[in-house]
């Protein structure tokens, strides 16, 4: 039997952050099942940035050639290149050549390993697009997600302290005063790293979590 009225037996912070910011929109898209989604350039760049960097915690190298192509392909498709697309967007989109965000890309990637590398002394991989399917205390009802990374870092006491991570595409100047402050988006980590504890059975106290912001 499930509780909630999805009918789903599980629920995702995207759900909560969803329901957090506007109750009827998540009943119209999670209990009515209306689709609400339209194309999106921001989707369609978040999701191989993100494969990119996925692609580097696992091999050390990211598949620039055939991830820019999946880019310039999205473009086409959905006509994100296309004067009369951009021309009726409700102001939220700022247009820019797919040839910029192509290269808006290769720059995040490129700065990807040196900051690992400067930020987190001697890192190893632990995983990186890991699911979590836990049960939530008191609840009939499973936790999903997918935390982006998660790193370890040698300590001098001979253990680790590991890393949850995850990935933000963002503005040249980051985020500001207001988005930094957004509970709402710091249950997102916090709900990952004790989910991920339990399910590990690794002591809080060991686990840091934080997002890196591709600028």
């Amino acid at each position: 039997m499930v509780d909630f009225p999805t009918g789903k037996k599980h629920v995702s912070y995207s759900e909560v952050k969803c329901w957090k910011e506007c109750p009827y929109r998540h009943k119209l898209k999670h209990i009515d099942k209306i689709d609400l989604s339209k194309p999106s350039p921001y989707l369609d760049f978040g999701i191989n940035v993100h494969e990119g960097c996925e692609n580097y915690l696992l091999s050390k190298s990211i598949p620039k050639e055939r991830l820019l192509e999946n880019i310039r392909s999205a473009w086409k498709e959905h006509g994100f290149d296309d004067p009369d697309w951009v021309k009726v967007q409700p102001g939220w989109y700022k247009y820019h050549s797919v040839d910029e965000w192509c290269n808006w890309a290769d720059n995040m990637w490129s700065d990807v390993p040196g900051f690992l590398d400067e930020t987190f002394q001697d890192w190893e991989t632990v995983s990186a697009e890991e699911q979590l399917y836990e049960d939530v205390d008191g609840k009939n009802i499973f936790f999903k997600g997918f935390i982006d990374a998660i790193i370890k870092v040698p300590q001098k006491n001979g253990k680790y302290k590991y890393w949850i991570l995850d990935w933000k595409t963002a503005k040249r100047y980051g985020w500001d005063s207001r988005k930094k402050r957004d509970k709402t988006i710091q249950y997102q980590i916090v709900l990952y790293k004790h989910f991920w504890a339990e399910k590990n059975n690794i002591p809080l106290k060991d686990i840091n979590c934080g997002f890196i912001l591709l600028k």
